[in-house]
């Protein structure tokens, strides 16, 4: 990779040292140092590395991890800082030796640290006191949460926090005020994370923009904040929970931009939460964006009553947006009261009313062969008696790819800020999703090619009762429609095609049975060879109502398989009064 042929030039040894390090940045550091053993020029640059990558994961033992550790912590350059440090480890056993990682990286002015752990984990006090560090993010992969008991944070310069699965707190520090030296903060993310026996959960950050609790189990009974710049709220909980979050501000949060709040689908404890969510959106009265999941909106709905005596809480709203993507039953999505609308819209005449439908909803086409699939959700609903200039928008799922811009409505979270650690190589989750919507979209093309296929069928057997009837069968006739039966044959999807090719069937011996003495075997073979039936179906093999046909299905002839050209003078011939059919 790295040699030298004939006095070529050896453009990869030449790459720019600032290049390399960029490159090795990806890599657990493990790999990277043998990495740079591929040329000489790069011998030590990994001596010099600013990102740091550890998975003791990687390694047969953690003894053998240990060995490595205390290598490449002593042979790094002391005079180069280090700018990230990413940390994997499970096991107790390896403890005494994250905790040299983590000194050493604070001792060299460490500014970002991602540390997940797979076993329970009590974090040590060191690592909640650096001058330096801006973005830390802590997250567990056991049932068991890892804990933080520190009640003592020294972070000045700390920006963004991310925690996912830690338990907060102790017995001996019920309200816990963890940020209060930190001004600088500015993103703080707190995702599936314990509160359990909190009094009072203290978040003060003057600077603080994007607050996000999600997937809480629990809330403390009372969670203060402090934060007048606070722009991004969003809280969800379990419906399972006590309460849900119960904030608590010495002033109006002015500046906040957006709210999203979400609920887990017990429906037998939502309605427990219906104080605590009141006095929530009270708190936040100059929200211009407030997103709401199906669950919330149900749980308001079960207390309509209630809600006609509240004023509504909002002065400006600009935006309110109904998320039904956590909603279980996707197809069977309910409208949204007319009382909770104007309870959320009364003082927002301008505003602008937006109801996803999920592309997971059944879109296939009903059995019904003259019924049009309809959706839940009427639009007719859609307008608030007393918000005659309100905007009101659906966005259903053959629009989906449409509605990509307006992704500013979408969770801009810290958990989106924060570096992950260890992303695997999988595609980006728009591509996932817009490849998932292209397939449904075609599923549901092929479903309604079907549709329209057995449709025509009907049709080709109505003629073909009119043919056997006059008892003199037009041989052209009959060939014609066995091309139009092909060429729409050609559309469908294989996997639909055996279907198709049973109703036929079953719609042909009826037929055949009902007007057998209409015309003698031989007009009936002959009909039968005109149709095709042996190449169209292959298997399947028509004998004559009572023994009366004595030629046999192998000796019938096999006609030219038309191309697919004629479809579209065939979808014209039975499907008349729609002209907006394209296939």
């Amino acid at each position: 990779m790295g040699s030298i042929h004939d006095g070529a030039e050896d453009r990869i040894s030449n790459m720019p040292e600032d290049i390399i390090q960029h490159i090795l940045s990806f890599l657990d550091t493990k790999y990277a140092v043998q990495f740079c053993t591929v040329s000489p020029k790069w011998e030590n640059i990994w001596t010099s590395m600013r990102h740091l990558n550890f998975n003791n994961e990687s390694f047969s033992s953690v003894p053998k991890f240990d060995k490595f550790m205390e290598h490449a912590l002593s042979h790094r350059n002391n005079q180069t800082e280090v700018c990230a440090v990413r940390l994997r480890f499970s096991g107790e056993k390896i403890l005494d030796t994250v905790i040299d990682i983590v000194n050493y990286a604070y001792l060299h002015n460490v500014q970002e640290l991602t540390i997940q752990c797979g076993s329970v984990y009590e974090f040590p006090h060191c690592l909640f006191s650096s001058p330096t560090l801006k973005h830390l993010s802590l997250s567990s992969s056991s049932n068991t949460k890892s804990r933080i008991t520190s009640s003592y944070w020294n972070m000045p310069a700390l920006e963004t926090l991310y925690l996912r699965d830690i338990r907060l707190g102790d017995a001996r520090n019920t309200s816990p005020d963890l940020f209060f030296k930190s001004e600088e903060l500015e993103s703080l993310t707190l995702e599936n994370c314990s509160m359990y026996n909190l009094e009072a959960f203290i978040v003060s950050a003057p600077n603080l923009l994007d607050l996000t609790i999600t997937r809480t189990c629990r809330f403390p009974e009372d969670f203060y904040v402090y934060a007048p710049q606070l722009e991004t709220l969003t809280a969800g909980g379990y419906s399972s929970s006590y309460q849900f979050l119960k904030l608590t501000t010495e002033e109006v949060l002015d500046s906040l931009e957006k709210v999203n709040l979400s609920l887990s689908s017990n429906i037998q404890k939502r309605e427990r939460h219906f104080a605590s969510l009141l006095d929530l959106l009270e708190k936040v009265p100059s929200a211009k964006t407030l997103i709401l999941d199906m669950n919330i909106v149900e749980m308001l709905s079960s207390c309509m009553d209630e809600l006609s005596h509240k004023p509504c809480p909002f002065s400006n709203l600009e935006c309110l947006k109904i998320n039904t993507g956590t909603w279980k039953g996707k197809d069977n999505i309910p409208s949204m009261p007319s009382q909770v609308r104007n309870f959320l819209l009364r003082n927002s005449p301008n505003a602008t009313f937006i109801m996803d439908i999920p592309p997971q909803i059944n879109m296939a086409p009903p059995k019904q062969k003259d019924r049009i699939p309809t959706f839940p959700i009427q639009v007719s609903n859609c307008s608030p008696e007393k918000s005659p200039n309100a905007t009101f928008v659906m966005d259903l799922p053959l629009q989906v790819l449409q509605k990509r811009s307006r992704q500013q409505l979408s969770d801009d979270t810290m958990a989106n800020k924060v570096p992950k650690l260890f992303a695997d190589n999988e595609q980006p989750a728009t591509m996932v999703a817009e490849n998932r919507i292209l397939k449904e979209k075609l599923q549901m093309q092929e479903q309604l090619v079907a549709t329209l296929g057995a449709y025509i069928f009907k049709c080709k057997i109505a003629e073909l009762e009119v043919q056997v009837k006059s008892g003199n069968p037009d041989y052209n006739a009959i060939r014609s429609m066995n091309s139009d039966i092909n060429s729409v044959m050609d559309l469908i999807h294989v996997s639909l095609r055996v279907d198709m090719e049973a109703q036929f069937s079953y719609q042909y011996k009826q037929v055949k049975s009902r007007l057998y003495n209409c015309i003698d075997a031989i007009q009936w073979a002959t009909i039968e060879t005109e149709l095709g039936l042996i190449s169209l179906f292959g298997r399947i093999c028509f004998n004559n109502i009572n023994s009366q046909s004595h030629v046999r299905a192998t000796e019938l002839s096999r006609p030219p398989r038309p191309s697919s050209a004629n479809v579209a003078s065939s979808l014209k011939s039975v499907w008349t009064g729609s002209n907006n059919w394209v296939i």
